[in-house]
């Protein structure tokens, strides 16, 4: 019996051993291949990242020097990891746009993080990047589910996506801008974040933060948006609740409300996300905004987008 154990401990040793020899291998080759992933355009000084809302509502091909790197269900914890390897490939960037709301740093985002299929869906694309710190956070969390994604599934889908995938099948991987066709068949109610009832993540907030500090330690400036909606949040953020939230650390950080950009019922695909032609009408006067050099008023900024946003008609 203790033969037998003692070889089956061994067998389980070495099997486990074989398999981190695997992932090593594949977070090398990962890191190699993703340079092409990272690697911006020529000329791009603005990059967006977030969740589905960004990723919905920024095409990116209608507005000049600008990268939309968001995707659905992301939290701060992947975008965290994104922004250093773009920082490590882009010295040129000015501006990151990212999505931002009080839910987003809240103990409902977990399961974007840990849960079975958000583990899934992004550990095999960011393990490389990660320190222990990150380990530690997922094994803390989910240990099974940790266990099973880097000794088993991992393996299978780096080498997928590094052997079978070219560049622009594998850009889709990490994000970038999703066109919607339908459109909105719910109720025009009013949207509502209850946050009041939601506890704080010290996670998300954590990878919020480092991930402003990253990008100012590298003199890329920090802008927190919040894309259009079909009807408002009644509750919406102002520049002030977000520095409460933040402290020092949104020192130079400014705030964007983009919820009451004017569209119509059709321009979204459900009360959160624009569909296509939403999009269109979104990002064209993201366009202009950047082109003019709106961003550069960090005095009353707000205002003036407010301004700017009458401006325009509901077509």
């Amino acid at each position: 019996m203790k033969q037998f154990l003692s070889k089956l401990f061994l067998f389980a040793a070495t099997f486990l051993l074989l398999m981190n020899v695997l992932v090593l291998i594949g977070n090398s080759l990962t890191k190699h291949k993703v340079r092409n992933v990272y690697t911006l355009p020529q000329g791009t000084k603005y990059v967006v990242m977030g969740n589905s809302r960004p990723e919905c509502s920024i095409n990116d091909s209608l507005i000049e020097h600008l990268s939309n790197f968001s995707k659905s269900g992301e939290a701060y914890f992947y975008t965290y990891l994104k922004v250093k390897e773009l920082l490590s490939y882009n010295k040129k960037l000015e501006a990151a746009l990212i999505q931002f709301t009080l839910e987003d740093i809240t103990t409902k985002r977990d399961d974007w993080v840990w849960n079975k299929i958000n583990l899934s869906s992004n550990y095999d694309n960011h393990s490389y990047a990660m320190t222990m710190d990150e380990y530690n956070v997922l094994m803390t969390q989910n240990l099974a589910g940790f266990i099973y994604v880097h000794h088993f599934q991992t393996i299978v889908r780096q080498f997928r996506n590094i052997f079978l995938m070219n560049d622009i099948e594998r850009k889709k991987q990490w994000g970038g801008y999703l066109p919607l066709s339908k459109e909105n068949t719910e109720k025009t109610t009013e949207v509502t974040t209850p946050t009041d009832s939601l506890k704080i993540s010290p996670i998300h907030k954590k990878y919020l933060i480092e991930t402003i500090k990253l990008l100012s330690d590298n003199n890329v400036k920090v802008f927190l948006i919040s894309t259009p909606l079909l009807k408002p949040d009644k509750d919406r953020l102002s520049q002030v609740q977000v520095n409460e939230e933040l402290g020092k650390y949104s020192l130079g950080t400014h705030y964007i409300d983009f919820q009451n950009f004017p569209l119509s019922n059709s321009d979204f695909a459900d009360p959160w996300h624009l569909n296509r032609k939403g999009a269109i009408k979104f990002s064209k006067f993201l366009n202009t905004l950047l082109n003019e050099g709106v961003l550069n008023h960090s005095d009353s900024l707000q205002n003036l987008i407010e301004i700017k946003m009458k401006s325009q008609s509901v077509l």
